[in-house]
């Protein structure tokens, strides 16, 4: 049986660094390659390039796995840049945006993940929070574990599932996730749907039945190294009807 074929979108490192003879790089963290393979598909990776080639990229995948990196410029979003504000990518974003659009026409499935989860929401119409310290909530949980201090892998605050399926994957009502971000999810788009929610209110995972999204502002692909049950996220995508 022929393994379907998921396309992740790579990202660029373009620091002048002596580590690498001063060349820029094409890379993915290795968590996604890992998380993709162990759930039973092949990984693909895609090159931020002419967005003009694009279809013939989708032509050879079966799926969108759009992973983790650089802040969504605000712009997109309609808002001013705060100076809280991180590295942005704007043609990491130019690129991302068509590439959302090209697959929602071709009908087929998005996994997104942290700033993937965050662009997908912008393409739909919904807006981010800058930084988390611009969360209206009385309970303060701190979104980037590398603040304090709590390896990649390791879950750091707990999330409340509000979906059954999504419950009976990871198989509880309230499950620890591990946290690498310090956007979050304020206004969520159109048609997409909160399936759980940190107890700040943020948004921490969102469907959309009708266009196969599945995004999570969390890192199962991370996570599934301390977690078996994380790698239940990518086993169900993988067995969506595509």
């Amino acid at each position: 049986m022929q393994k379907k074929v998921i396309g992740i979108v790579a990202n660029r490192f373009e620091k002048d660094t002596e580590q690498f003879t001063h060349e820029h790089l094409t890379y993915t963290m290795q968590g996604n390659i890992d998380a993709i393979e162990k759930a039973g598909a092949l990984p693909l990776l895609i090159p931020i390039i002419d967005p003009a080639n694009l279809s013939q990229y989708l032509d050879l995948v079966d799926a969108i796995f759009l992973p983790g990196g650089q802040d969504v410029q605000p712009k997109l979003y309609g808002e001013e840049e705060s100076s809280l504000l991180g590295t942005t990518s704007p043609k990491r974003d130019t690129f991302e945006m068509e590439l959302i659009k090209l697959t929602l026409a071709a009908k087929k499935p998005i996994l997104a993940i942290c700033r993937g989860a965050q662009l997908v929401n912008v393409y739909f119409g919904g807006t981010l929070y800058q930084d988390e310290t611009m969360i209206p909530s009385d309970i303060k949980i701190e979104h980037d574990q590398v603040r304090i201090d709590i390896p990649n892998a390791q879950p750091s605050h707990l999330i409340t599932i509000q979906d059954s399926h999504l419950e009976e994957l990871l198989g509880s009502k309230e499950v620890k996730v591990n946290s690498l971000h310090h956007q979050a999810i304020h206004e969520l788009g159109q048609g997409l749907q909160a399936t759980s929610k940190a107890p700040d209110g943020v948004v921490e995972s969102f469907i959309n039945s009708e266009h196969h999204i599945t995004a999570y502002q969390w890192h199962p692909e991370m996570q599934q190294r301390s977690n078996d049950k994380m790698l239940n996220l990518f086993k169900d995508f993988l067995n969506q009807n595509f």
